[in-house]
Formats: structure tokens, C-alpha cells, sequence
């Protein structure tokens, strides 16, 4: 049963990496009609370098999570009990920051 909210999260957040890329193609299709052919041609060869740095950052991170759910799914739960140990950590000095 842990596999559906799981993959709820992770359907998520790949959302959300997605949603990140569409604010680098979004402006380029926007901007096409108006521009020249030219234009557009050299606007979409810079956005691939963007594209490629935001999916750098979102792969290993959204990958990290794949690994932790694939092992609770096999029964390992040392990398989750790691990860559980860090975010608390890093949750409680927040919160002792916020305060």
C-alpha cells in the first residue's frame, strides 16, 4: 500500500520540475509569432542550456527520492530512517532559528 502515496509525491514533485521547464519554453513559444525565424531559432538553442541545468537539478534529487521508495518497497529502511533523521534535523533547527 505504500507504493500510491509514494507515488503520489513523486508524481508531484516531477510536476512541479516539469512545471519549471515550461517557464523556460513558455516565453519562446510566446514570443515566436512575433519574432523572426532567425530569432526564435537562436532563442530556443539558448534555452537548451537552461533546460539541461534545470533538469540536473531536479534528476538527482527527484531520483534520490525513487531509490528511498523503491527500497521501502523491498523492505530496506536504512536510507529512509537517514533521510527521516535529517529532515527532523533540519526541521528542528528552523524552528529553533524562527523562534
Amino acid at each position: 500500500m505504500a507504493i500510491y502515496p509514494i507515488g503520489i509525491v513523486v508524481g508531484f514533485w516531477w510536476s512541479i520540475a516539469s512545471l519549471s521547464m515550461l517557464s523556460v519554453v513558455f516565453p519562446i513559444i510566446l514570443l515566436l509569432p512575433h519574432l523572426g525565424q532567425l530569432v526564435g531559432i537562436i532563442l530556443a538553442l539558448f534555452a537548451i542550456p537552461a533546460l539541461v541545468v534545470l533538469l540536473q537539478l531536479a534528476a538527482p534529487w527527484s531520483f534520490g527520492w525513487y531509490g528511498i521508495a523503491v527500497g521501502l518497497m523491498l523492505g530496506r529502511f536504512t536510507a529512509a530512517s537517514a533521510k527521516e533523521k535529517a529532515l527532523t534535523g533540519s526541521i528542528h533547527a528552523y524552528r529553533t532559528k524562527a523562534i
